[in-house]
């Protein structure tokens, strides 16, 4: 009787360890599920901050927490969210609605922000307003964090009035919690204009700035392979089209918006926001299957709805002042796949 007794003990014992070994083996393959992907998210916001108090930013947070990113990236801050010392010595305080918009972002606890060291443009006396942004990321603590052993920073140290950039980009480098992966985000805001001169005919003459910007990051990417493989371009390139893309994208790169897909809301549709990375190296982290998501603000602002936005479908009419108060762009979204094992 005590030895059958001890036998049932026994066989308790060994369904109990086996349940407990299952439910640590299904929580642990459910964080693994969690951690493969990093969403990755890019946002022109247009020209917020410079004390304007202008934006809802009670809608437009509201519009990026739905975006549900681990990781975004902001263009056209015009202020900055902390008092900053610049290069040149000279101080920059915070801005109300830079320092309003970081808060309103920040609900989770997690989701942390790193704001460039400086702003960069054409007007280095900061008498012209408008004429200089500042580059930010907002990223989940949880699963990234930021690296000085990469490469990061602004591309070039000459970062007003440069002679290949309007706005020198900015290099904010990560490596996740889980798994070992880096990587480096290349935030950029390229030359703005179209290919119409005073005559309406094509010119070129904008086309060809971008594409300098693009083979200078391309050539700051090169000279900075020993340290990292990995580097990904994203931001407001400002392409006008589908044609432009095609002739702009560097060799051996690819874009995620080989479709042209329209990321702006206007009179005319054009694929202003990309991503672009190279073939043979950092393709194997882009989540092809996923692709780029690109979401509807106007939609969301009249509906709060939030959804992805057709390739090449704009709003009939966009509401008055819509640009003031939230943005002429839609933000849009990629992933990537975290690698088990980094490969350098």
């Amino acid at each position: 009787m005590r030895i059958k007794f001890i036998l049932i003990v026994i066989a308790l014992l060994v369904i109990l360890l086996g349940l407990a070994y299952g439910f640590s083996s299904s929580s642990d393959s459910s964080q693994t599920a969690e951690q493969k992907y990093i969403s990755v998210c890019s946002f022109n916001i247009y020209e917020i901050g410079l004390i304007q108090q202008l934006k809802d930013l009670d809608r437009l947070s509201k519009y990026i927490e739905d975006a549900n990113c681990d990781l975004l990236l902001v263009q056209e801050l015009k202020g900055t969210p902390d008092n900053k010392k610049l290069p040149s010595g000279n101080i920059v305080s915070s801005d109300i609605e830079a320092e309003d918009f970081v808060k309103s972002v920040q609900k989770a606890p997690s989701f942390i922000y790193h704001v460039s060291e400086s702003d960069t443009g054409s007007d280095e006396t900061h008498h012209d307003i408008l004429a200089n942004d500042w580059y930010i990321a907002f990223y989940n603590s949880n699963k990234l964090m930021l690296t000085e052993s990469l490469p990061h920073g602004f591309l070039s140290s000459h970062i007003y009035g440069n002679s290949d950039f309007d706005r020198v980009p900015y290099a904010f480098s990560f490596k996740t919690t889980h798994g070992g992966s880096d990587f480096v985000m290349i935030s950029v805001h390229l030359h703005e204009g179209d290919y119409k001169n005073v005559n309406n005919t094509r010119d070129h003459s904008d086309q060809e700035k971008r594409q300098i910007e693009l083979n200078s990051i391309v050539n700051w990417i090169q000279s900075h392979k020993r340290e990292e493989h990995d580097y990904f371009i994203v931001g407001d390139f400002n392409f006008q089209d589908l044609e432009e893309i095609q002739e702009d994208v560097p060799a051996n790169f690819e874009s995620l918006n080989s479709n042209g897909c329209f990321t702006n809301h206007a009179e005319v549709g054009k694929p202003f926001d990309d991503v672009l990375f190279e073939e043979q190296i950092s393709a194997t982290q882009i989540d092809t299957s996923y692709g780029l998501k690109i979401f509807d603000l106007v939609n969301f602002v009249e509906s709060t709805d939030f959804q992805e936005k057709d390739c090449q479908t704009q709003p009939s009419e966009v509401p008055y002042k819509f640009n003031s108060r939230y943005s002429d762009h839609n933000l849009i979204k990629f992933r990537l796949i975290i690698p088990d094992k980094d490969d350098d």
